[in-house]
């Protein structure tokens, strides 16, 4: 009110924004016509030929042009703050189930079953990995060695190739049909929306790959909790510590009890701490 009119390619918030004349040159609302043409001249963008028509320089120059649109559409990130308990998870659940096109990702595989299962009860469908060590509702595992496979996708190693199909590796030889597992993975190309680990995500062409490139959201389930944990710093002098204090353990509660919960416990520790200094002293 009180301003005058706003004319086409201004922007009422003094920002930068895209020409109107498809040339992908920003004009800022602050910027006159002359030092436009003056950017249009310079080659900044198609040049007018002789009979009054528009080069725009090709197909090369067409798809530039279409990349910048494709950018500037691109919806903003969103960020819904709250309490535990406050419904954010499930509000979401229930907008994506509508929606759909989603890739939601959450830290925990818990949290993972929260989400798919509020979006299937709004009707939506989602497309998930399963877990490696479950089993089918006939008992059949989802994978033969689950404890393998977890060890080669700690390493990013690609164990499809280097162990599911091998003949001496797994009796099922990478075999969608035959591995509930791996046709979970397959089963993500196709599927509308999808729920991951971060984990998944993290790996290298995740997002030019499982059907990504078509989905038109990305929901990122945060775990509060998980966020206060403080971060801990250890040296290599006290990770080689914890390697031998936990061997230490390992052999007073085998002398006590081969099936000790604690013997575990203290393995998990050994190959954790062992890790850590072998990384370290890389």
């Amino acid at each position: 009110m009180g301003s005058d009119p706003q004319r086409a390619g201004r922007s009422a918030y003094k920002r930068a924004e895209p020409s109107t004349n498809g040339t992908g040159v920003f004009r800022d609302s602050g910027a006159n016509v002359d030092h436009e043409d003056k950017e249009r001249d310079s080659g900044g963008g198609p040049a007018e030929t002789d009979d009054g028509t528009v080069d725009a320089g090709g197909d090369a120059s067409e798809a530039q042009d279409e990349s910048r649109r494709s950018i500037l559409q691109r919806e903003p990130v969103r960020v819904v703050a709250g309490p535990t308990g406050s419904g954010k998870t499930t509000t979401m659940a229930r907008l994506v189930a509508q929606h759909g096109s989603t890739c939601w990702l959450a830290d925990r595989h818990e949290s993972l079953d929260e989400a798919v299962a509020t979006i299937e009860a709004a009707g939506g469908r989602v497309g998930r990995v399963l877990s490696l060590d479950g089993k089918m509702a006939d008992g059949t595992p989802h994978c033969l060695h689950p404890g393998k496979i977890h060890q080669w996708q700690e390493k990013g190693y690609d164990y499809r190739a280097g162990f599911c199909n091998l003949a001496r590796c797994c009796d099922r030889e990478g075999n969608p049909s035959e591995c509930s597992f791996l046709q979970s993975l397959d089963e993500l190309e196709d599927a509308d929306t999808i729920a991951v680990t971060k984990a998944l995500a993290s790996r290298p062409g995740f997002f030019q790959s499982k059907g990504n490139t078509h989905r038109e959201n990305i929901v990122v389930d945060e775990d509060p909790i998980g966020m206060l944990r403080p971060l801990v710093q250890i040296t290599r002098d006290e990770a080689e510590k914890m390697v031998a204090l936990a061997e230490e353990l390992i052999t007073e509660f085998l002398e006590k009890d081969d099936d000790h919960p604690a013997v575990k416990q203290a393995r998990v520790l050994h190959q954790t701490a062992k890790w850590c200094w072998r990384e370290m002293a890389r």
